[in-house]
């Protein structure tokens, strides 16, 4: 019974060392103004506190002036199909 305890214990301890060793989770923050503005230097801060106290468990990547945005759509969506369209 105790080996059974001691090898779950272990097993236990060895993915909790695995979870800790992969790679880190990424946030993209995008804001829509320039690195040298109060907003921007408010990402560049929220960045630091982030990755510090996850001990590098969260990635912040800062993009300033929506970087990271989709281009606009230049035509709108097509509409939903009605039922009769499928017979």
């Amino acid at each position: 019974m105790k080996f059974r305890a001691l090898f779950i214990g272990l097993v236990a301890m060895g993915l909790s060392a695995a979870a800790v060793a992969a790679d880190p989770d990424v946030i993209k923050f995008s804001h829509v103004v320039a690195n040298d503005t109060p907003k921007g230097k408010a990402a560049d801060k929220f960045k630091e506190l982030a990755e510090k106290y996850t001990k590098g468990a969260v990635k912040v990547e800062p993009r300033p002036s929506c970087a990271s945005a989709a281009p606009a759509r230049t035509t709108p969506p097509s509409p939903a199909r009605s039922p009769a369209a499928h017979r």
